[in-house]
């Protein structure tokens, strides 16, 4: 029995270095983060509150015939005050509304408008923000070091994505503060 078990413990023993020599490290990851005492008030759009709504107007589906076109460009912005950190930037986030391939929000109105979604720009220079990307492309601000407090402007608009048939238009997105 022991001639046996000899042979075996063998085999065994050199299964597991074999083993644990083929899951060998080739680094290490070090995380690092900051919890803030203190974030900034929130004021969007300035109604006073977090949550708020953007009404974008009506436009013409004429003037989204086909994929690409934008109309009805929006103003909106989120109003931060008490702010302890130096920059701050907005991180859109990635939810069931968010078209995967262009970074817009899909329409989520029932029987609504037809290929078209909501795109959301810097307010600064009108570059988009594609929501599906890690870096989306939402600018940073300066929070004003005396004051406490930021503006972050953006843009919501219309953009089709193939000739755009009437109805209502509805979306959401949810959204972060980034602070530095």
């Amino acid at each position: 029995m022991i001639k046996r078990s000899l042979p075996m413990a063998l085999c065994i023993a050199s299964t597991i270095l074999a083993a644990s020599s083929a899951m060998a490290a080739d680094g290490t990851i070090t995380f690092t983060g900051k919890v803030l005492d203190n974030s900034c008030t929130i004021a969007g759009g300035g109604g006073g509150t977090a949550n708020f709504a953007v009404n974008l107007p009506n436009v013409n589906k004429t003037a989204l015939a086909s994929a690409g076109a934008f109309a009805g460009a929006t103003p909106f912005q989120i109003q931060l005050s008490n702010c302890e950190s130096t920059k701050v930037s907005t991180l859109f986030e990635m939810g069931p509304n968010v078209d995967v391939n262009t970074g817009d929000l899909k329409n989520t109105a029932p029987s609504g408008a037809s290929n078209v979604q909501v795109r959301i720009t810097n307010g600064d220079d009108d570059s988009p923000i594609n929501i599906a990307q890690a870096s989306q492309g939402s600018h940073k601000v300066d929070i004003d070091s005396t004051s406490k407090k930021a503006i972050l402007k953006y843009y919501a608009k219309y953009i089709a994505t193939g000739a755009a048939s009437a109805g209502n238009v509805d979306t959401t997105v949810m959204y972060s503060m980034i602070y530095e």
